[in-house]
This record gives structure tokens, sequence and C-alpha cells, in this order.
């Protein structure tokens, strides 16, 4: 079987046409490889399964019991080709997203919650080969990626130093909402004070006032090893940002539009004790 392998974290295939082939989307792999998952070996791995459309509605997860990772020999049957081809030469602590179409799958037979002709969607993490030592803890590396997009073509775009106020919806790669601004007020801070967390403080870079920021943020850039409410360890998250108002540090020249003076006074106390 032909395999599409793409290298970058995307935040998502843009058409939900049935794809021909299955597609890879190495989402995190660590900077040595120092064990792969070979024909016959036991691969334990977590995953989340969510249909490719629209919705993205889940219809399995290993998270959900108990977050004990579901375990097949590799090349040797016991789960759908599509995943079989998925997870070949596959390190130990990568994730990836296996987008399988149905002739990979359950064809049009289906099975249980799973209709026929269904193209699916797996992000799987591979936490143990054999009976080796668990990649658990996950190693948290800061060179981990974000993916952000949004509108960059304006005077005075977002950078370091910046006041910006935001609003914000986090959501989880099932689609479940963990936080809304709409709920808890929007957001000032300066840009680059490592007031919240690195994703969003590096993802509204260069974008600009009004722009609406899309952010797939892997751990390393949300919330690492920290179980942080409804958000489990080492998750992917997504935020929808949008830039709302920006104090830019520079002088601003007479006639372009201003920050209120309660947020201008914040970025000269900010500005003040940065330096």
């Amino acid at each position: 079987m032909k395999i599409i392998l793409i290298l970058m974290c995307l935040l998502w295939i843009a058409a939900c046409a049935e794809p021909s082939e299955v597609i890879i989307q190495i989402l995190y792999k660590p900077k040595e490889c120092k064990e792969v998952g070979q024909h016959g070996d036991t691969m334990h791995m977590q995953y989340l399964g969510r249909f490719f459309d629209e919705n993205r509605k889940t219809f399995d997860s290993s998270y959900n019991r108990n977050n004990v990772p579901f375990s097949y020999q590799l090349g040797v049957g016991g789960v759908i080709e599509g995943y079989q081809h998925g997870t070949k030469e596959m390190c130990l602590n990568e994730r990836r997203r296996l987008i399988v179409p149905s002739k990979y799958a359950y064809g049009s037979r289906g099975t249980g919650n799973i209709p026929g002709h269904a193209t699916l969607m797996f992000d799987i993490h591979l936490v143990q080969i054999n009976d080796e030592a668990p990649a658990w803890p996950v190693p948290i590396e800061a060179t981990e990626k974000l993916t952000a997009t949004g509108n960059q073509d304006c005077k005075y775009p977002v950078k370091v130093g910046d006041v910006v106020e935001i609003q914000y919806v986090g959501s989880l790669a099932d689609g479940s909402v963990f936080d809304n601004s709409s709920e808890t007020g929007s957001l000032k801070f300066v840009v680059g004070s490592h007031q919240i967390i690195s994703g969003i403080d590096e993802g509204v870079v260069s974008f600009c006032k009004s722009s609406i920021v899309e952010m797939e943020l892997p751990p390393g850039k949300a919330y690492g090893e920290r179980w942080e409410g409804p958000v489990p360890q080492y998750s992917f998250v997504y935020y929808n940002v949008t830039i709302v108002d920006h104090a830019v540090s520079d002088l601003i020249p007479e006639g372009d539009d201003k920050m209120s003076c309660e947020t201008l006074s914040v970025l000269r106390c900010a500005n003040s004790v940065m330096k």
C-alpha cells in the first residue's frame, strides 16, 4: 500500500473527501529515535479515534478507559489494515495522526458504532514496545513546533513587547471545549513576558489586530506533563484566538488606533519592569 507521509504538523486536512490512501501526519518525533517498532513487536498505543468529517465525532478512545493503552502485534493482524501500515517504523514516544479511508478500515460493512464507508482519523501515541520500559512520563521538548494561521497583512503586526487583548476558545483533540473567554472574560498580556502558556504567547506574534488565529499546540507549547483541569497530561490542544486589541510597544504615529488608557498603562508598567 502506498503511504503518504507528511512531516509537518497540520491543523486539518482542508477537504473532508475520502482520501484514496492512508495519510500519515507526524505530530511529534523524539530527537533521538532509540527504539523503533519492528514486525512482530507488541505495540502499546494510546489513541483517539474520530470520524473524518466536519463534526470530528469521537467513536473510540483509550483515554476514556483509564488511559490503558491498546496493544497489538505489528504486521501480524488484530487491527485494521490502515492502522498496521500507519504505525510502521514508529519510534517509541512518537505521535502520529492517521487518516484511514474506508477500504483500509471497515469497508462497506462497518462495525459497532462505525457505519459503512466511513473514513477514520486516529491520533496515536506509541508509549511502549514489547515489555521494555514505557515512555512515561513523556519527555517534553521545547523545540516542538506549533501551527498558527491568520491574517498577517497589516501595518503593525504583533511583536514581542506589545500588549494584546484576546478572546479565545480552547478545545481538545476530540472537539470538547475546556476554556472559553466568553465565560471567563478576555485576556490581556505582554507578548513574550511568559504570562501565559508559550504556545499562545508565541502564536500571536506577526498577526494583526482583529485577526482570528487558529492554533494547534503540542504538549511542549501547552500544558506539558501537568494535568490542567479537563486537559490530560501530554495533550495537543487547539485554540481559536481573536486579537481584539493591540498596543505596540513603540510610539504609534498620531492618527493610528490606540488601545484604552488602562491597557497602555499596563504596557508602560510592563516595559519598565522588563527593562
